[in-house]
């Protein structure tokens, strides 16, 4: 799936916004997304996961091509947790009952860490 998809799968499912206003809607979302990991460094969305910016420090690495080493600087990364729900979902977890793991629905919610 990419964002063409998924602006698709956003105008099919409301059905009251035009595809342009759906355009808007996910690029408004990611917006949002990236702001946030740029300056909160953690987001984490209730039953789907959190995301985490890291900082990886310099490292010597290998040219693939000729094996020579290189000089590789600190960067950042981002790291994506998936929620135990979204993992049961993943992976057909049996479904035990109405509050088990992966069929209790509970409603999305957004935070950020003061990290």
């Amino acid at each position: 799936m990419n964002k063409v998809d998924l602006i698709d799968a956003v105008y099919r499912t409301h059905g009251g916004i035009s595809r342009e206003e759906a355009g808007r809607l996910v690029d408004t979302i990611l917006s949002y997304v990236k702001s946030v990991l740029g300056t909160e460094r953690r987001m984490h969305v209730a039953g789907f996961g959190s995301f985490q910016v890291v900082e990886r420090g310099a490292r010597v690495g290998r040219n693939p091509h000729t094996g020579e080493p290189l000089d590789l600087p600190d960067r950042r990364a981002l790291i994506f947790r998936p929620a135990p729900s979204l993992l049961d979902r993943l992976n057909d977890v049996p479904r035990l009952g109405p509050r088990s793991r992966a069929t209790h629905r509970r409603p999305v919610r957004i935070w950020m860490s003061e990290e």
